[in-house]
């Protein structure tokens, strides 16, 4: 529940992960996410979203939004003020809320992959911690042959690429589709993860 069990739920996600008979099992947690327009409108009134505590461990900063000027100014922020804090920055090329949306981010933004391929390159030429986008199979599925090379090309500049294994249209509805999921992970750069959800 955004603002309430955030930080409960890394806690215990990290507890309940950290050993699995013997071996180390990295879990990788993300933020609420954060808009970057927000955040260079009124930093203070949005940071929260990426606050964290010590007992959050792997934590990915995650932010969303359509603007390049504001999300390069929040990626070099991040990177400058609060870097000791993550483990990596993510940008939210998934998220099917209309008013995430409306503002050009979340999966908005696989409307125009090129320009978000620019994006993308740019983020993550500014950012030193490692650079990760979160998206879905694509607007819906006729788009999944497009989707599987946005995102090959992506690959090229991130460190990992989470998929929501549905299309936009789908939103939350409907069975995952694993198989996009496995598929791609064959054809992405050698240095990018695959992680489905």
């Amino acid at each position: 529940m955004r603002d309430v069990t955030q930080e409960i739920f890394d806690k215990y996600s990290n507890a309940s992960l950290l050993d699995k008979g013997g071996v180390r099992v990295d879990l990788f947690l993300r933020t609420e996410f954060m808009t970057a327009d927000g955040y260079c409108a009124k930093p203070q009134a949005v940071i929260r979203h990426l606050m964290t505590s010590p007992i959050q461990k792997n934590l990915i900063a995650q932010i969303h939004g359509g603007n390049i000027k504001t999300l390069l100014k929040t990626v070099k922020d991040i990177n400058k003020k609060y870097a000791k804090d993550f483990i990596g920055i993510e940008l939210n090329l998934g998220c099917p809320a209309h008013n995430i949306m409306k503002s050009g981010g979340g999966s908005e933004l696989l409307r125009c992959k090129e320009e978000t391929l620019k994006i993308i390159e740019a983020l993550s030429n500014a950012s030193k911690l490692p650079f990760s986008i979160k998206t879905r199979t694509g607007l819906d599925q006729k788009d999944r042959e497009n989707q599987t090379e946005f995102l090959v090309k992506a690959s090229k500049f991130c460190s990992m690429i989470t998929i929501h294994g549905r299309t936009v249209k789908q939103a939350y509805t409907g069975e995952a589709d694993r198989e996009f999921i496995y598929n791609l992970k064959k054809l992405v750069d050698k240095k990018c993860k695959i992680i489905g959800n």
